[in-house]
């Protein structure tokens, strides 16, 4: 049995409370079911990921709960059902608060509208883009860490 993402966070919440540790963290955690495109979620206080479906439409995965060790709070699975071409994006703080010279931010907005332009090419030159925009936006200095993952869902092959 693979426990639910709900039930990781929950211990994770139990097992590093900020008084023990005094230190708090965010995490998104998924388990994505190859043969059905099926992927289940929560999310912990961490930026939420983002769905690209084959067409270029973003939808953030909202469902999740506060940041782990705060208080005792639920962290309730969410589901969604990848098809084949689909994106799935998992990102770090560091991408959408990356500030330009006049104190804007990227911002979750441009980053969907870049990641939803690049449906026609590779997930590595995907990945690039996403970022040689972000330091073309901001400059190459960064406050924060910068991470992006992306995987894309390819569907099932039938057995021979």
């Amino acid at each position: 049995r693979i426990a639910s993402p709900s039930e990781v966070l929950g211990h994770l919440n139990q097992e590093y409370p900020v008084e023990r540790f005094e230190k708090f963290f965010t995490i998104c955690y998924a388990i994505l079911d190859m043969r059905s495109g099926r992927l289940s979620y929560s999310n912990a206080g961490h930026p939420l990921p983002v769905l690209i479906r084959r067409n270029g439409r973003a939808e953030p995965l909202t469902g999740g709960g506060t940041i782990v060790g705060l208080i005792d709070s639920p962290f309730p699975d969410e589901e969604v059902t990848m098809e084949p071409g689909d994106r799935l994006y998992f990102f770090t703080d560091g991408i959408p608060e990356h500030q330009n010279g006049h104190g804007t931010f990227f911002g979750e907005e441009r980053l969907y509208n870049t990641l939803s332009g690049c449906t026609e090419i590779s997930l590595k030159d995907t990945c690039k883009k996403v970022i040689s925009t972000l330091m073309n936006f901001g400059g190459q200095s960064a406050r924060d860490d910068i991470t992006l993952l992306g995987l894309e869902y390819s569907g099932t092959k039938p057995l021979s």
